[in-house]
């Protein structure tokens, strides 16, 4: 656990947990982020399967919640893998979000049991040559429907067949190199349709730790090869609270996130919209366990 200058009483949680490695650091989290990250992993989770999630984000995979996660890395090992790549998964209330009154301790999912159904896309990354792993990246999500815009144009109904045809997760992430190809022209053609900047929602959450692993920045992407596993996991985070303007405000006069708190300063203008509103639109789906992600392709099973 890596404390970055709390003020909520986390210390004096960790420290009371003998299971719990605590480390302190004052140091501005923007710049730190990664290096934090690869050298604790480096000094002390080297050939461990680790697990990195933040704590607003819970990992959902296959066999889950059957199957316990050591038994699952078991699982990959044996068969070869060294990694699991996952989508990102924004949950959120069907009320709105300043009625959603968390309770300490709950869980997350009695309070935010809804994600955006049909709206991700599968992209393969061009420029890839630093951060090889992985090949293709997921975009969409109620974060990008809400939050980024940059739009030159309205999608029209050849760029919605487009993105079905051609960008869905339904597609295989590898493919054929004409796949691909068409791949790329599909997108050249939607493209202005599409925020300029949208987030990534895929991460690389679970692996085979080898010292000198790199990420760029987050877990989206790493350095050198790994194995990626054919199936997907998930991780469904956790933001959209009653609580949650409080700390995009925060979160924007630190500017400690990506592009200074760019993200979080798009939150705090649509605050009084979606305090109202909510997130919810009629491509909401309430989640129902792991199959209600494998009906929609947003994980893969063997």
């Amino acid at each position: 656990m890596i404390d970055n200058a709390s003020a909520d009483g986390t210390a004096s949680i960790c420290q009371k947990d003998s299971t719990v490695t605590y480390l302190y650091s004052d140091q501005p989290y923007r710049e730190f982020k990664s290096v934090w990250r690869h050298v604790i992993a480096d000094a002390l989770l080297e050939n461990c399967w680790v697990l990195f999630v933040d704590f607003d984000e819970l990992i959902v995979y296959p066999g889950w919640p059957h199957v316990a996660l050591p038994d699952y890395c078991a699982e990959l090992s044996g068969a070869g893998f060294d990694a699991l790549f996952a989508t990102m998964i924004d949950m959120y209330p069907h009320s709105p979000i300043d009625k959603c009154r968390y309770m300490p301790g709950s869980p997350f999912l009695e309070y935010a049991p809804f994600f955006d159904g049909g709206n991700y896309r599968l992209l393969h990354r061009r420029q890839k040559s630093e951060y090889p792993v992985p090949a293709f990246v997921v975009h969409g999500g109620a974060r990008e429907r809400l939050f980024f815009s940059g739009r030159k144009r309205n999608a029209n109904l050849l760029d919605r067949w487009f993105l079905r045809r051609f960008l869905s997760l339904q597609q295989s992430p590898m493919g054929e190199n004409a796949d691909r190809i068409l791949r790329r022209i599909a997108f050249s053609f939607v493209r202005g349709a599409l925020p300029s900047r949208p987030p990534w929602m895929s991460k690389i959450p679970l692996l085979f730790w080898r010292k000198g692993t790199r990420f760029s920045g987050g877990v989206h992407a790493l350095k050198p090869s790994y194995d990626l596993a054919r199936e997907w996991g998930a991780l469904l985070h956790f933001k959209y609270f009653d609580d949650f303007f409080d700390k995009a405000d925060e979160a924007a006069l630190r500017e400690q996130h990506t592009n200074y708190g760019a993200q979080y300063k798009r939150y705090r203008a649509l605050r009084a919209e979606l305090a109202c509103a909510g997130l919810s639109f009629d491509g909401s789906v309430r989640f129902d366990g792991f199959d209600s992600l494998v009906s929609r392709q947003m994980v893969r099973v063997r």
